[in-house]
């Protein structure tokens, strides 16, 4: 598990001028970035992104859910969410700057300002230390951008500190009753051992590749003992749908 660090934060260099186009992703209007890699814009511009978990949020949130989301991406599934709950009903985390300064202007675009995002990591109550920071590794492919990237991996093009909240206050003070998750392995951290008690629904990418399947069944089964089960039906490859049994 990657160790959450207490070091002083770095201060990211400052993004150069942007430059990409507006695609159409369901309903929304999004920003492609020049930068994003070949493999995320042919996702974007294809309509092909998220799409499992954007057709489980369409299918499954109710109009009186609260959500919060751990790793915004482009802002497409707060979106989605915020299209059936209401954009002030959405509560967003996502640790790559840059990726966040696009999705809030997503947001703004489609005209869902409301939406709360926060640049942060996640950690459980049971990791979460005060002022703590922890290093977070930007990829090429902004969507493999993660905390426990090796040192020199090649896709790496630079590394953060990033501000640690602790998920379960966020929980609270949200009165979040549905997670949705995407954190390229972080999930596993995250959410073994933590009090989901208010949550009564999971969307979840699971990132075996990443973290063994080890660490992938132990939080599955940790999820299954608080009451969870798994909706095969719903659920396809590596997106998992957790639902209240």
């Amino acid at each position: 598990m990657p160790a959450i660090e207490t070091s002083a934060m770095l201060s990211p260099a400052a993004p150069g001028q942007r430059h990409g186009h507006i695609t159409r992703i369901g309903d929304f209007d999004i920003f492609v970035g020049d930068d994003y890699g070949p493999n995320v814009r042919l996702a974007l511009d294809s309509g092909g992104y998220e799409l499992r978990e954007r057709a489980l949020a369409t299918e499954f949130l109710r109009p009186d859910d609260r959500v919060l989301e751990v790793g915004t991406g482009v802002g497409v599934i707060a979106m989605t969410a915020a299209a059936f709950t209401g954009a002030a009903n959405v509560l967003t985390f996502e640790a790559n700057p840059y990726i966040l300064a696009d999705a809030r202007e997503n947001f703004a675009r489609n005209k869902m300002p409301e939406i709360t995002s926060h640049h942060a990591v996640l950690a459980s109550r049971r990791l979460f230390r005060p002022n703590a920071v922890t290093r977070f590794n930007l990829s090429r492919e902004f969507w493999a951008s993660r905390i426990d990237a090796p040192p020199g991996h090649p896709a790496i093009i630079q590394s953060l500190h990033v501000p640690v909240r602790s998920l379960e206050p966020e929980i609270a003070a949200h009165q979040a009753n549905v997670l949705i998750c995407d954190i390229e392995g972080g999930e596993v951290v995250l959410l073994t051992g933590a009090d989901l008690s208010g949550i009564r629904m999971i969307i979840l990418e699971t990132h075996r590749w990443a973290v063994g399947e080890a660490l992938t069944d132990a939080m599955i089964r940790d999820l299954i003992l608080q009451g969870f089960a798994v909706d095969l039906s719903a659920s396809a490859g590596e997106i998992l749908l957790f639902r209240r049994a």
